[in-house]
Order: structure tokens, then C-alpha cells, then sequence
């Protein structure tokens, strides 16, 4: 779901961008897939992550002046998106039974206790973490009595980061981050839609890995590092 609502963010900003080419049409089809899919992961950190991104686009997008002549609009955009959204939670209802939806409002506490147990694990390693790929060999030591689970990573990448590296490196890690991403965070620079939907799918994907962390995986660090590059 994460590497999906990146694509489809970056998608979108060249939907936008390319206003009166056949392409459009193909593109749009595109991202309908894409969020039909995102609905389909059934993932709840991913579904919400995506539709406070798109609620942060359009607040950005009615914002942003118009980009060139063959620019409809402002209310053109939220009418454009909106019906991708519409067209996607179509295709994701005729994919998915009625029952299949219930997954995606289940309540669990397991991602809370993990948190608990990974805070109680950075305070005793507050300094120097338990080193690099080694949260899931130390962590049942903190898990809840009689947890049938075994946890490779703290499903959160501050906590992830501060447990394996320490607290000091760690907040200097996110303190470099946030320095980074905020030189993107301009009204020039958001001006364009390219660039405005790239970045809030960064935004998205990096709130969603506050409870499932897809950044431990390749394919998803290597796409967010492709458009951090490409933006910066």
C-alpha cells in the first residue's frame, strides 16, 4: 500500500501536468488502478495515510496559482481527482466481497504493545541501540508474556532508528532528514503539480511508516529514494 500510494502521487502530478495530451486518458486509467489496488491491500496505516495525502494535496492544490493557459481550474483538479477516487473504490468493491471490507476496521492492540515493548527496549539501550538488524533477536525479551509473534522490526522507523542506532543517532538522523525536506517545502517550488504531488506522497509514505514499515524493504526505500532525488 505504501509503495502504491507513492506511485500513485507521482502519477497524479503528471496527470495534471500533461492537460490536453491523449496520454491523460491512459494515465488516468492508470491511477484508478492503482488506488483500486491501495484499497485492495485492505491496509489501514496505507488507506488513511492516503486519503489525508489527497486531502493535503487538494488543500495545497487551491492554493497554488494556475500553472499555464490550458489549466482548467482549481475546481477542475478536485472534480478530476475525486472522480479517480470514485472510479477506483468502484473497482475495489467489485474486486472484494462485501465481507473482505471488515478487515480494514478490525481493532488490535498488538502494533500498541509492540510500541510499548520497543520503548521499554530504547530505554535500556538508550545510547548506542542494539546495532543495526538486531531489534528482532533482542525484542522478545520485551514482548508480553505468552505472545505467539516474532517481530523483525518495531512497524515504526523513529522507533526502529532508535533502537538499533541509539536515541543520539537517531534524532540526529531525523534532525538532518527534516532539514532536508524542508528546503522542498516552498511556495515556489509547490507551484507545480509535478513536484506538489511527489512531495505529498513522500509525506504520505513516511506517515504511514509510523505504524507499518515498509521502508525496510528495498523496493520501497529505493522508489522513495528515486523521487526525493528527482525533487531535489
Amino acid at each position: 500500500a505504501g509503495f502504491l500510494g507513492l506511485c500513485f502521487f507521482a502519477g497524479l502530478g503528471v496527470f495534471l501536468r500533461l492537460r490536453g495530451k491523449p496520454v491523460r486518458a491512459l494515465i488516468g486509467i492508470g491511477l484508478a488502478l492503482l488506488l483500486a489496488e491501495i484499497l485492495i491491500c485492505r491496509s489501514r496505516g496505507g488507506t488513511l495515510g492516503f486519503v489525508l495525502g489527497l486531502a493535503l494535496f487538494l488543500a495545497l492544490s487551491l492554493q497554488a496559482p494556475r500553472e499555464s493557459e490550458r489549466d482548467s481550474g482549481r475546481l477542475a483538479t478536485i472534480a478530476t481527482v475525486s472522480g479517480i477516487a470514485l472510479a477506483a473504490t468502484l473497482l475495489a468493491t467489485l474486486a472484494l466481497r462485501r465481507n473482505s471490507w471488515q478487515g480494514l476496521f478490525t481493532a488490535t492492540t498488538d502494533k500498541l504493545e509492540l510500541f510499548a515493548g520497543a520503548a521499554r527496549l530504547i530505554g535500556d539501550h538508550a545510547w548506542l541501540g542494539v546495532g543495526r538488524g538486531a531489534f528482532g533477536s533482542v525484542f522478545p525479551a520485551y514482548q508480553s508474556s505468552g505472545a505467539h509473534a516474532v517481530y523483525e522490526h518495531a512497524e515504526n522507523f523513529t522507533l526502529q532508528w532508535a533502537a538499533e542506532w541509539g536515541l543520539p543517532a537517531a534524532l540526529l538522523a531525523l534532525a538532518l532528514f527534516a532539514r532536508a525536506l524542508l528546503t522542498l517545502c516552498t511556495r515556489p517550488f509547490l507551484q507545480r503539480s509535478t513536484r506538489r504531488a511527489a512531495l505529498v506522497g513522500v509525506v504520505v509514505l513516511l506517515a504511514q511508516n509510523q505504524v507499518d514499515l515498509g521502508l525496510e524493504l528495498p523496493a520501497v526505500s529505493a522508489l522513495l529514494a528515486c523521487v526525493l532525488g528527482a525533487l531535489f
